[in-house]
């Protein structure tokens, strides 16, 4: 995994906590569709992300056995413990545990040249998509 969607991740999973999200899916048919969203969304604005563009797009590539999107299953997973847990034995929801001045050096960090309006969409296009309030 490039470093980029590493910090593409971390920069997404701040987005979520910073509108009000503490608790997602995770490997469920509720996650793929919030995954999904937010592919229509980068399809949708590639063309302005700068140049790791094509890098993070490799969290949007669908694996052809079974359709899911695992690079960005995977970036979620390797977070468990650093910026959100997985508190069920399933592991089907995690919770991210992310405070206010971690937040704002995350997102304010300019290492990927996507601003944070465009991350916070890309979070909203995840909740929509999951169904999350």
């Amino acid at each position: 995994m490039y470093q980029s969607e590493r910090t593409f991740i971390n920069k997404f999973l701040a987005a979520l906590y910073k509108n009000g999200i503490r608790k997602i899916p995770y490997d469920t048919p509720q996650f793929y569709a919030g995954v999904e969203r937010m592919e229509a969304n980068f399809n949708q604005i590639k063309p302005n992300l700068g140049k790791y563009k094509h890098e993070i797009g490799m969290l949007f590539i669908r694996n052809p056995i079974g359709g899911i999107f695992d690079e960005f299953r995977k970036g979620i997973s390797n977070q468990n413990g650093l910026l959100m847990t997985f508190e069920n034995p399933d592991f089907v929801f995690a919770t991210i545990n992310i405070d206010e001045k971690d937040i704002e050096y995350i997102l304010n960090r300019g290492d990927i040249d996507i601003s944070n309006d465009v991350m916070i969409s890309f979070a909203e296009s995840f909740r929509e998509g999951a169904g999350l309030n």
